[in-house]
């Protein structure tokens, strides 16, 4: 056995975003574990799982809502860890993040199981509010794994790959107006976007409503706010498109008059996006292509 093979990091991610980070570096073979969430690329299901919801994540989005609340006055974690596979894991590097503690496993709730880790077990924790942070991210997963020059190569190719869409937005709007685009990233209570979202939407030609770039999500008191919006997608975190589709059903949002009125509802501008994979590049290609496809046609 190699030298470079015997200390190559042992990689156990708590966040799906870095399980893709992982693999979109060519170090899928170095991790040893996964959080419940890290679904993509499929190969990482083959890993072992070392967390696990405290709340029934099969519940609607407002019994969600109102679990991780409860959840969160108690003061208690919202994700389970299972503290003997994280040992047996053997990690050299655990990856986690710190931007919403019901998003994903935090630090915080590792301190039990890392007092139990060798003392040279680097814990990275990640915490993007920009799209910046997302890509420097990149780069500070890389060079934990040993592999900075890829995470190089990576971040150029986005960078690449986003100013393209870029251009290619610009081109389609011309001397129109950039539409209006409302992103919804919760169904019950509605919730808007912000973060690295906004520039997602500003990236592929459009001007986000009800969100603003490093900002928090905001709670949209009524559904009517969605109104002046000339496109409007459906993200829910965590949920795909077919679960969307039946919780809005669910909450009678697409049968409401009101909703029917809207200007995107009435110029066939809705569209539902996948929440577990919106905020990757490829989420921004789709919804550039969306976006085009839209613009040509009005």
């Amino acid at each position: 056995m190699s030298d470079d093979h015997q200390h190559a990091p042992r990689v156990l991610s708590l966040l799906s975003a870095a399980t893709e980070i992982v693999c979109r570096l060519g170090c899928a073979h170095l991790l040893v574990g996964r959080s419940h969430g890290c679904d993509d690329p499929p190969l990482a299901t083959s890993l072992p799982v070392a967390t696990a919801p405290r709340v029934d994540p099969n519940a609607t989005s407002a019994e969600l809502d109102a679990q991780v609340r409860v959840q969160a006055a108690s003061g208690g974690p919202i994700y389970q860890i299972d503290n003997a596979l994280v040992i047996s894991s053997k990690p050299t590097v655990i990856i986690t993040q710190e931007q919403c503690r019901i998003c994903a496993v935090t630090p915080e709730d590792l301190n039990q199981v890392c007092d139990k880790l060798p003392p040279l077990t680097k814990l990275i924790t990640i915490m993007p509010v920009s799209l910046e942070d997302v890509l420097g991210d990149v780069l500070t997963i890389s060079n934990a794994l040993g592999v900075p020059d890829r995470g190089t190569r990576l971040v150029a190719h986005i960078r690449q790959q986003l100013s393209n869409l870029q251009l290619s937005a610009l081109d389609v709007l011309g001397d129109l107006p950039m539409p209006k685009v409302a992103h919804v990233e919760w169904l019950a209570p509605l919730m808007g976007s912000g973060y690295w979202i906004t520039e997602c939407i500003q990236f592929a030609g459009g001007e986000m409503v009800h969100g603003y770039a490093g900002g928090h999500s905001q709670i949209l008191e009524k559904t009517e706010l969605l109104s002046n919006a000339d496109y409007i997608i459906m993200s829910p975190c965590g949920f795909s498109i077919e679960r969307s589709y039946e919780e809005l059903k669910n909450i009678k949002i697409l049968e409401s008059k009101e909703w029917q009125d809207f200007l995107a509802v009435v110029g066939g501008m809705v569209a539902i996006a996948d929440g577990n994979k919106y905020s990757n590049p490829r989420a921004f290609l789709a919804q550039q292509k969306w976006l085009q496809k839209s613009c040509i046609q009005s």
